[in-house]
């Protein structure tokens, strides 16, 4: 089987993340939706991507990315303390979207948007980490391939022209959740298959409830994070 052609794959999986000594479940499918991507476009996390690949011929993986190969080391510098006055509207800190917790878009110095949890309110400042909320952990995958197949050009061609369509592309991160047909749902998303680029699923539910790029794809277990950095397609 070659795969160095793109390939269709579906699959279910728990994943879990280990710090410290302690492993968590953080993630996984409920069965009903797998996850479902197209390799070799950048859809989903490059070490997830080859951990699949190198075990699809045996219908099940379990494998475990170091964090350099998932999410990378946590680092410390990436925590800025941004003037608060520059997130007030007419005066007011509005609190719907600058809260503890909530993931902002920034710029950075390149003029590329980026994300940053708010992880502190003070009465000048706004800090917020821009690390990946799972930098810094060990991350492993156990589950099966349900669907390994080759992807036909004209697949691949209709996903990335729905990308610019939707002006997805990869939006800071992931597509997983979609609406449950070829939307992409990019951070969260509506239920009428527009993008959603930069709206919501950042959120999790605490710990490490990271909802990584927003995919929120499926998975009900743990803190339920959603963190392939990838797209959506729930093609057969």
């Amino acid at each position: 089987m070659d795969k160095k052609n793109h390939r269709f794959l579906k699959v279910n999986y728990k994943m879990y993340t280990t710090k410290d000594g302690v492993t968590k479940l953080v993630e996984k499918t409920d069965g009903f939706k797998p996850l479902t991507f197209y390799s070799g476009i950048g859809m989903v996390l490059e070490g997830f991507e080859n951990g699949i690949l190198k075990h699809a011929d045996d219908g099940s993986f379990d494998f475990t990315l170091s964090p350099s190969e998932a999410y990378g080391e946590y680092d410390a510098e990436g925590v800025m303390a941004l003037d608060k006055q520059q997130f007030l509207r007419d005066g007011v800190l509005d609190s719907t979207f600058i809260h503890v917790g909530a993931y902002i878009p920034l710029d950075d110095a390149d003029g590329k948007m980026i994300f940053g949890r708010v992880t502190k309110i003070t009465d000048t400042d706004v800090v917020v980490d821009l690390n990946h909320p799972l930098a810094g952990f060990t991350v492993s995958f156990k589950g099966t391939v349900d669907t390994d197949r080759d992807a036909t050009d004209d697949e691949i061609q209709q996903f990335l022209d729905q990308q610019q369509a939707h002006h997805c592309g990869h939006c800071g991160g992931g597509c997983h959740s979609g609406d449950g047909d070829d939307h992409c749902g990019c951070h969260g998303g509506d239920d009428d298959g527009h993008c959603g680029c930069h709206s919501g699923c950042h959120s999790g539910e605490g710990g490490d409830g990271c909802g990584c790029h927003g995919d929120c794809h499926s998975g009900d277990g743990g803190d339920g994070c959603g963190c392939h950095d990838g797209g959506c397609c729930n093609k057969d």
